[in-house]
């Protein structure tokens, strides 16, 4: 069905209920979604209006299901609605205003900021929920047909996940495995599962703690103390701060429930987790509760029974997804409540993925759409995990590593703010991506088979991306020299925090000649990661003339430097080159061997004498299928020029100095201004090249703050590595393009 709003003019478009599957080559998915809270049941109902079986494991039996209110703002309550959510038959009670009390020791002053606006504003109120309400609602949505399709989900109670892998098998307690194609990780803060998408664990710090309960809304209309305070009706939400602590109310089921949080500390109070209700002692309430105004005292005894939620936080993560496993809602993101967010996130992520995984060919494109998946959640998580971390917004305190979530829109004002959180429409942004997919499927299936990939150096770079190539289904040959016979042997192996642990044996030549003779088909992608040196760089280029006589090969570049294309396109002025700039730490532990961390960014773009944008995006869509994090760049030279402000400050230092960076910040307090000198003099540089937007103050901060942000000792940066292990170093790779420039032997371009 053919829909009224162009998608590109329209910021709240969304897709008609039919046309987000039942086309005749979609791929039906068997999935597990483990875990049936609103991020899991939001997701399983997504999936199946996207055509797929959907079976949910929850290891409880929803005997004692935690009845708390919930917030729907606008964003949420637009895709509640896109998918069937009926918003009567849940009880859904509509925000008129928040009202704030910046000094609880005065209620006689607030500010209110109406809400009613967001219906037209919007397209969606501002819905508040009993959470068991909303919940019942998703669970009817993910159990019974619907008008628009016929297939229900099933659910399986008391029924514990152990483990999962990346292949889709998933384990439960009692040791029965199942096969699905794809895995939904929505446990919750529990988070089970998240380390083997990452590979490493990530902890969720406690950062603050909420008493919770409910009050019928008819007692405190029958209270002249309390009504006071609710002068401007039961429609609102009211805030009222205290110092570190706050106090939220606000209405649910129809109104005639009001929902009451004390916002505290986390020392100071109990810290096991009581959501299904707990006594409030005496001790409790006093610490708690005992130093606000007498009106909010009054509320808090009304209820004996409480529930007590700790609240979580978790650094935002880069990736949500590694093969056939995602991780959605607060197993990926958990967040206080102090922007209404939280669950606002778990059903974006859930309507995001629904999209994402429509309008499938081949269960193969799965990790490709996962891939998808983060790259759309990422940054718009990450963003609002920062908003909702500040008890009161203040953008000053947005952190210098924390404004690249941004996309440099930082919210200013609480009308800001309001937009920034609101008007989002991940529908939308979702199908977009996902037609983007579609339609450069021809790049990257350009002969009917995924790429060949001719990896020209296997050293630490050139490994991990042999790897990525090799997830992705891509035919990679490896031209290994030093370590032939271990790679021919026993292959090539990575062990990564974000990848986890991996031997592939790809087809392992000593020579560009012998690679030619692998097969009659030619190579798409010439990858080359050797280091460059003077007086073999001429050599190099000419080794790859036997794989570049035809008209379909591309250089792609993965080396450090600047200018380091104008050999390549002098040599060979017919070939296409993709330049890159890569950042990945890792160290070798064998000749074959390589360890990695949790960073693998990779920046594509066209070298300075062509236009390649089509075949870089070809070529990322391939490398995201094989889980690699790719940006493509319309100016790759000011990616170039933003590395090498790090890389020519602390290869040169640490070589010296035998000192990570860490350590060497650490060493002496007049290391950072060294640091800060050397910085802004290869910015100097850069500027004059006309890249003083790539190379600034910004881009020093950024650097500086990726090596505060390490663990001690820090990183080994590759001229460190090189003199410990007696090998060449890459000085005029790394320092000579800069001071080539500087001396107007180089345009730098």
């Amino acid at each position: 069905m053919a829909t009224s709003l162009n998608i590109e003019d329209d910021l709240y478009w969304l897709p008609s209920p039919a046309s987000a599957s039942k086309c005749e080559t979609v791929k039906s998915l068997k999935v597990a979604v483990i875990g049936a809270g609103i991020g899991g049941l939001m997701a399983a109902v997504t999936l199946l209006d996207a055509g797929h079986d959907v079976e949910i494991y929850e290891r409880s039996q929803f005997k004692n299901e935690v009845g708390a209110a919930i917030m729907a703002p606008p964003n949420s309550a637009r895709i509640l609605a896109h998918y069937g959510v009926d918003v009567k038959r849940s009880q859904a009670t509509a925000n008129e205003n928040f009202i704030f009390y910046p000094d609880s020791s005065d209620l006689n002053k607030s500010i209110t900021m109406p809400i009613t606006h967001c219906a037209a504003k919007y397209k969606a109120p501002f819905y508040f929920f009993h959470r068991v309400d909303l919940h019942h609602e998703l669970r009817k949505l993910a159990t019974e047909p619907t008008p628009t399709r016929s297939r229900v989900g099933r659910i399986r109670l008391a029924t514990a996940v152990s483990s999962v892998e990346i292949d889709g098998t998933v384990t439960l307690d009692d040791k029965t495995t199942v096969k699905k194609d794809l895995i939904v990780a929505a446990d919750g803060i529990r988070a089970s599962f998240l380390q083997t998408i990452l590979g490493h664990k990530i902890e969720a710090e406690h950062k603050m703690s909420m008493l919770r309960f409910m009050v019928p809304t008819e007692e405190l209309e029958q209270n002249a103390e309390t009504l006071a305070l609710f002068k401007e009706g039961f429609s609102s939400a009211k805030i009222v701060y205290h110092g570190d602590k706050s106090a939220v109310f606000y209405g649910c089921r129809n109104g005639t429930l009001q929902n009451v949080g004390i916002l505290y500390p986390v020392d100071g109070a109990v810290q096991h987790d009581s959501r299904s209700g707990v006594a409030l002692s005496d001790a409790v309430y006093d610490r708690v509760a005992g130093d606000f105004p007498p009106v909010i005292r009054s509320i808090c005894r009304r209820e004996r029974i409480v529930g007590q939620w700790p609240l979580y936080v978790r650094q935002p993560l880069e990736r949500y997804a590694q093969g056939r496993i995602v991780v959605i809602g607060d197993a990926a993101h958990p967040m206080p409540p102090t922007r209404g967010q939280g669950a606002s996130m778990a059903i974006e992520d859930a309507a995001a993925l629904g999209i994402l995984l429509s309008d499938l060919d081949s269960e193969d494109d799965v990790s490709l759409r996962l891939e998808l998946f983060s790259k759309l959640r990422a940054p718009r998580v990450a963003s609002t995990q920062v908003i909702s971390s500040m008890h009161q917004w203040d953008p000053t305190k947005v952190k210098e590593s924390e404004k690249r979530f941004f996309n440099g829109k930082i919210p200013q004002t609480q009308l800001d703010l309001e937009e920034y959180s609101y008007a989002n429409n991940v529908i939308r942004d979702a199908w977009q991506l996902k037609e983007q997919c579609k339609s450069n499927r021809h790049i990257v299936n350009i002969h009917g088979a995924m790429p060949r990939i001719l990896i020209v150096g296997t050293g630490s770079i050139g490994i991990v991306y042999s790897v990525i190539f090799t997830r992705a289904g891509a035919e990679v040959v490896c031209v290994c020299r030093s370590n032939y016979d271990e790679a021919k042997a026993s292959g090539l192996r990575l062990e990564s925090q974000l990848f986890g642990g991996q031997t592939i044996h790809p087809t392992v030549v000593s020579s560009v000649d012998e690679a030619v003779r692998t097969s009659d088909e030619p190579f798409d992608y010439i990858v080359v990661t050797t280091k460059s040196f003077p007086g073999t760089q001429l050599q190099s280029l000419q080794s790859l003339k036997p794989v570049l006589n035809n008209t379909v090969t591309s250089v792609v570049l993965l080396q450090n430097g600047i200018g380091i294309e104008k050999d390549y396109h002098q040599e060979y002025p017919d070939t296409q080159i993709i330049s890159g700039v890569v950042y990945m730490p890792t160290s070798r532990t064998s000749s074959t061997s390589v360890k990695h961390t949790e960073v693998e960014r990779l920046y594509l773009g066209p070298s300075p004498f062509g236009n390649e944008h089509d075949l870089a995006r070809g070529l990322s869509t391939v490398l995201r299928a094989g889980g690699a994090t790719v940006s493509v760049c319309e100016d790759i030279q000011g990616e170039r020029w933003k590395k090498i402000v790090a890389n020519g400050t602390w290869n040169p230092l640490c070589a010296l100095s035998r000192c990570r960076d860490l350590q060497l910040l650490a060493a002496s307090p007049l290391t950072l201004q060294v640091v800060n000198d050397i910085m802004r003099e290869i910015c100097a540089v850069a500027a004059a090249c006309g890249y003083a937007k790539y190379a600034n103050e910004e881009a020093i901060a950024f650097q500086l703050s990726r090596s505060r942000a390490r663990d001690y000792p820090g990183v080994e940066p590759s001229m460190m590595a090189d003199m410990g292990a007696g090998r060449e170093m890459e000085v005029e790779a790394i320092l000579g393009g800069i001071m080539n420039v500087a001396i107007g032997q180089s345009s730098g371009y």
